[in-house]
């Protein structure tokens, strides 16, 4: 009888042990697990490994799981663990388990960037930049543009800027990216630099339809910085350049009827369509906005 006892204490104290060292009992989940264990940064096979987790056994078995394999594992089983902990919105959490991973890989210039984010999640700006600064290998556009957005953050615009500049200098045909860029400033409430980088990157566009859509954004970056006459008059360069009954037409009229009509400037609209009116006497969206 005691040795059957003594049996059963050693079968459960295995079974204990296989629990922490293999993720469940599901073959798709370890496979995933020994993948990210290479590629720690990759968020795609993060959400795998979770979902295939799940399949079989709970969020909670998940984390204990986790903590075990980063307690006695090294630096990617930490950022695991990190990421586990933000995954589940626990930001501290994941900051402290990633700090200990730089503990284990200190020359890493991947989990200097990782924390970075964390901290800028956290809204500690100063302290993202200052590991980013530390992971100076890790000098991609991803950093770069990073880097742009916790300086306008601190209120540096003009070396969130320079930043930014710096990825145009270095690849100045790359039209999607400059359409980021502008985006980035229009969010950072830096218009006037926006609409500078948007003139340029119309200035270099040969397509007319192209173009016609970026004076669009242009305007529209234009009355969000409260310069009406400007939106209104890059509006009007729009509508010359489409035709009569194309969508575009009706997009520049319907936002042009919205900045008079919120300000009340009835008067101002109807002097509008009748300048436009005289000058396209065929064009019956303007008889009739001017009827109305």
């Amino acid at each position: 009888m005691k040795y059957i006892s003594v049996f059963v204490l050693l079968l459960s104290l295995c079974l204990l042990s296989g629990a922490q060292e293999t993720p469940a009992t599901n073959e798709k989940a370890a496979r995933y697990h020994k993948l990210l264990l290479k590629r720690p940064n990759s968020s795609t096979l993060f959400q795998r490994f979770v979902d295939s987790w799940l399949d079989s056994s709970s969020k909670e078995d998940l984390e204990t799981f986790l903590k075990a394999s980063a307690e006695k594992g090294n630096a990617p089983d930490w950022q695991l663990l990190a990421a586990y902990h933000d995954w589940m919105g626990r930001q501290e959490l994941a900051l402290k388990a990633i700090s200990t991973a730089l503990e284990k890989e200190p020359d890493s210039d991947a989990l200097f960037l990782s924390r970075a984010k964390l901290k800028a999640r956290l809204l500690d700006f100063e302290g993202a930049l200052l590991d980013l600064k530390k992971g100076h290998k890790a000098a991609d556009e991803e950093a770069t543009i990073l880097k742009g957005t916790w300086l306008a953050r601190i209120g540096k615009p003009e070396e969130a800027l320079k930043a930014w500049q710096q990825i145009l200098t270095e690849r100045p045909n790359d039209e999607e990216l400059r359409e980021d860029l502008i985006e980035l400033l229009v969010g950072e409430a830096l218009y006037d630099e926006a609409i500078a980088t948007a003139k340029n990157l119309i200035a270099s566009t040969d397509d007319p339809y192209q173009k016609a859509l970026r004076l669009l954004r242009v305007a529209s970056i234009q009355i969000t910085a409260g310069k009406r006459e400007e939106g209104i008059t890059t509006y009007r360069e729009v509508l010359e350049m489409t035709g009569e009954g194309a969508w575009l037409e009706k997009e520049v009229l319907a936002q042009i009827d919205k900045i008079y009509r919120r300000e009340e400037d009835i008067a101002g609209l109807r002097e509008f369509y009748a300048e436009l009116r005289e000058k396209f006497p065929q064009r019956i969206s303007l008889r009739k906005g001017l009827a109305a």
